[in-house]
């Protein structure tokens, strides 16, 4: 399903103010949202793209939470569920969320909730994959896990109880991620990392991969406009690094499964 619905857009990104926005192959920006809309998004391997809005939900849990087509028609999930604190996009165009109790839910565009776990306090799919930062045991240091994505999830303690930020997993199943702000690959053997690129220094407060698009945010290069955003390069004329792409710059990223 690669280039359909938000796969359409090798990224989605959220401004300062709120503005869900969609950057085309040609780094061209394209608007999806009024202001305010937005806190969080996450795309799933379909291309649906579900959004974590600034609007409390009456039920509680959280915020309201829309999903769309990768259009700017945006559909709220409204009733008796609760809302969102997180979210990431999952397989067959459902999600999962994280709610303000850290009780993990899936969710599908019929407004069918399912209760996965509790102290989830982040989340990430792909490859068929969950990773996320969870205590061992209940009421302990939350650590990086790893599970199939089916339930009953079956976590296991990623070697060496380690508690990175800002969990992105791709198409393979692996898991990227910041250490004291650093991208690191974590992979599902469940015991080898890997800086993303070694030796170098990156600071970062976000990182996004899901398929050909690994991007970061920078945690120093920030203006009223948002981080700037970079992007992974490697090819044989050049050291792999992380380059700005015409000054993108946004508060939230997620990359997507658009295939060049």
């Amino acid at each position: 399903m690669a280039n359909y619905k938000g796969n359409r857009f090798p990224l989605w990104a959220i401004e300062p103010d709120g503005t869900v926005v969609a950057y085309d192959a040609m780094a061209t920006r394209n608007q999806m949202s009024e202001a305010g809309f937005a806190s969080k998004l996450g795309i799933s391997d379909d291309g649906t793209v579900w959004a974590v809005s600034r609007e409390a939900d009456p039920s509680g849990g959280g915020l309201k939470i829309f999903f769309s087509d990768g259009s700017k028609d945006w559909q709220e999930i409204d009733g008796d569920g609760p809302g969102a604190m997180q979210i990431a996009g999952i397989s067959g165009g459902d999600c999962v969320i994280i709610t303000n109790t850290n009780d993990l839910y899936s969710l599908d565009q019929k407004k069918n909730y399912t209760h996965l776990a509790k102290e989830i306090y982040d989340i990430n799919c792909g490859g068929g994959n969950f990773w996320a930062i969870k205590p061992a045991k209940e009421g302990g240091i939350p650590v990086l896990q790893y599970c199939a994505a089916k339930a009953p999830l079956q976590w296991k303690v990623f070697e060496g109880n380690l508690t990175p930020t800002s969990l992105s997993v791709g198409a393979g199943g692996d898991c990227w991620a910041l250490l004291d702000e650093v991208p690191f690959q974590f992979k599902s053997d469940g015991k080898t990392k890997q800086a993303v690129i070694p030796g170098a220094k990156i600071e970062a407060m976000q990182i996004s991969y899901k398929d050909y698009t690994n991007g970061i945010l920078s945690s120093t290069d920030v203006t009223e406009k948002g981080n700037l955003f970079l992007q992974y390069n490697s090819s044989p004329t050049i050291d792999p690094s992380y380059l700005p792409v015409k000054g993108i710059r946004a508060n939230r990223i997620a990359t997507t499964y658009y295939v060049p």
